[in-house]
């Protein structure tokens, strides 16, 4: 299997979960008992964290998912790795979420070869309990792109319509921050690394149209400044070509005439 793909990329690699007994976590997920494989997980395990509890209540879990940490569509057991995964990821709700939760999705410098298929996402939410399902207060999407949000849109025939009404979109981290002020939030290096390059491109994609824009304005300044100019020296040089066609006729006729009257006078 290609690591570089994999690229574990938390502290929590080497974590043992207490539940843990021979790279094996026992669970259940609708009333039959599933068996983890721990090490098939350990790249992944750093997609899921917690940012505690709600201080305006103490009671309401946050809980946040990493989409750059997801695991590569392009790995030959990625559907064995996408069930191991959700499989842990509903071991540590079933622990963490005793009334209401909030789930946090951070969907920046997550490229759409790890973004999952609509297809899977719709099976794993037919898995979750009754639970979790109602005591779900919101989804936060964090840095969504269009592409996301267009996928989110197209799957609402499949999800009921509270679940859909509990989206909400941040566009930004600190609009993040207003949701959530008493809560900091963790965010992973990769995620800053990938908004400050996302926010210097933004500038900069915009400051070269902004030149783009005032050179072409300027060219066609140039442009007009210089037929002007051109068909000014135009008319100039003929204006002085037809004066001096004009004063050489002159000239011929007045020497035409003058020569008659000495011949006449003689």
């Amino acid at each position: 299997m290609n690591k570089s793909i994999l690229r574990p990329t938390s502290k929590d690699y080497s974590d043992i979960d207490p539940d843990e007994e021979n790279g094996v976590i026992s669970c259940m997920i609708e009333n039959n008992q599933v068996n983890i494989d721990v090490k098939t997980i350990s790249p992944f395990k750093c997609i899921f964290g917690s940012a505690g509890k709600l201080q305006e209540d103490h009671q309401t879990a946050i809980i946040v998912i990493y989409g750059c940490w997801l695991p590569d569509r392009r790995l030959r057991e990625y559907r064995y790795i996408m069930d191991q995964l959700f499989y842990y990821i509903y071991h540590k709700l079933e622990k963490l979420v005793t009334n209401d939760y909030v789930l946090i999705y951070f969907h920046g410098a997550t490229p759409k070869h790890r973004t999952p298929e609509l297809k899977i996402l719709r099976k794993y939410y037919q898995m979750i309990n009754f639970r979790l399902r109602k005591n779900l207060r919101a989804i936060y999407v964090v840095h969504p792109t269009r592409w996301l949000r267009a996928v989110i849109a197209l799957s609402r025939p499949f999800f009921s319509n509270k679940f859909y009404h509990k989206v909400h979109y941040l566009f930004t981290i600190s609009e993040l921050e207003r949701e959530f002020p008493h809560n900091p939030v963790p965010i992973p290096i990769i995620i800053e690394h990938w908004r400050t390059s996302f926010v210097k491109n933004f500038f900069l994609r915009n400051l070269y149209s902004d030149l783009i824009y005032d050179i072409r304005e300027s060219d066609f300044f140039d442009f007009v400044v210089n037929i002007s100019i051109t068909d000014w020296l135009y008319s100039q040089k003929y204006d002085r070509q037809n004066a001096s066609i004009k004063r050489s006729i002159e000239r011929s006729t007045s020497q035409q005439f003058g020569g008659h009257g000495h011949e006449s006078a003689a």
